[in-house]
């Protein structure tokens, strides 16, 4: 709760190195040589207590000391370090490629969420009416193979933060994408057009009739959605399509 800059001080980190990350060499020698120094001054200490022979001028000394090795190791421990975690420099990838032929790509720690994460990029594949590349011409890359990866190598991709069981963040994090969301600026009061996306971000995700709110978009066949959707595809990328013109593009010319 003190914040990263202490956490040097500790004898562990405040929070594990997550997969592709690793414990900063330089930090862990510095903590264990800490540990020692303060180690040390404690039983020295200890003993100065337990020898019925030191005097009180000798207890005092050994207890100024002991507190001055903690507080300048202290002072010297916090801030210091830029970086508390290296990166794995080759990690081991496990990569398929959807039905559209996109990739998408998880490290070896996250093996379990691939089959959970390709069939959600897959489900949102297929209701998008527009090829996934047109948005996406990249990857779908686990974060935890991204930190070592070199700037060519994330280019035109998405880079997606992967937890233990939670896969289907990389068809959530395409949705988000595809539906224009990050081009939009979402507050208190929103447009037609970012309320337009953040509802087809939840439909392409899988969200059943009725989660959208009073959305529009509930009364809307899933065709209807993506003619919408294909007929306004480059302003809905833009978040420059209204639900108005939107909702004209789904229905089609009136008769």
């Amino acid at each position: 709760w003190l914040g990263e800059k202490w956490w040097a001080v500790g004898p562990v980190l405040g929070q594990n190195p997550q997969p592709g990350q690793l414990e900063s060499t330089a930090v862990s020698t510095h903590r264990l040589l800490l540990v020692v120094a303060v180690s040390t001054s404690l039983l020295f200490v200890t003993h100065r207590l337990v020898d019925r022979g030191a005097s009180r001028r000798q207890i005092a000394g050994a207890i100024f000391a002991a507190t001055a090795t903690i507080v300048v190791g202290v002072i010297a421990s916090v801030g210091r370090f830029d970086r508390l975690y290296t990166f794995e420099s080759d990690p081991t990838s496990v990569c398929r490629q959807t039905v559209q032929g996109t990739t998408v790509c998880f490290h070896r720690a996250h093996l379990r969420d691939l089959a959970m994460g390709l069939s959600s990029v897959e489900r949102v594949q297929s209701r998008f009416p527009v090829p996934t590349r047109e948005v996406l011409p990249g990857r779908l890359i686990d974060q935890s193979l991204a930190y070592a990866m070199p700037e060519r190598d994330l280019k035109g991709g998405l880079i997606v933060g992967i937890t233990p069981g939670g896969g289907a963040g990389m068809g959530q994090a395409l949705a988000y994408t595809l539906s224009g969301v990050t081009r939009c600026e979402i507050g208190a009061e929103m447009t037609s057009q970012a309320r337009l996306s953040s509802d087809i971000e939840l439909w392409l995700s899988g969200a059943s009739a009725g989660e959208y709110g009073d959305a529009p978009l509930n009364v809307l066949s899933e065709e209807e959605v993506q003619a919408g959707i294909r007929g306004g595809f480059h302003e809905l990328h833009q978040c420059a399509l209204t639900y108005e013109r939107f909702l004209d593009l789904a229905r089609g010319p009136r008769q």
